[in-house]
């Protein structure tokens, strides 16, 4: 399995002991049991080498933001198969959910080399692109 090395402790930080930990919504933080430092993530991608992926390392500033992670899916053959009506949302806690994937989703978003990008104050005013011709 591994050894002392594999060790971290999980701090929830807006969360008290016993309270459940929700999906996408519940963020935490992956402390180094020996070492004491935070699982951290940069906010640059790493070249076309590295297939454009975010370097994890051991940041010894706990409370850093980019310390803060989030489960979004969890497969484990050892659950009871349930149906997912039991732990169905309300609408607005639906509706949370869904933004706040798109918001930590888009948040990462960069241009490629060379692709073509305009400020959001281009976007009325259609400029530098190539108008659009619709046919009926």
């Amino acid at each position: 399995m591994g050894d002392a090395n594999d060790v971290f402790q999980i701090r929830v930080p807006s969360k008290s002991i016993g309270e459940p930990i929700k999906a996408v919504r519940t963020v935490f933080r992956l402390v180094h049991q020996g070492v004491g430092c935070a699982l951290h993530s940069h906010d640059q991608q790493l070249p076309k080498w590295g297939w454009e992926q975010l370097e994890v390392t051991c940041n010894p500033n706990v409370q850093h933001l980019n310390n803060l992670w989030n489960v979004e899916q969890l497969f484990d053959s050892r659950l009871e198969n349930e149906s997912f009506k039991v732990y169905g949302l309300s609408f607005l806690e639906q509706f949370l959910e869904f933004h706040s994937v798109m918001i930590r989703g888009n948040r990462g978003l960069r241009p490629k080399e060379g692709e073509f990008t305009l400020m959001p104050w281009q976007w009325p005013l259609n400029y530098r692109v190539r108008p659009t011709i619709f046919w009926a």
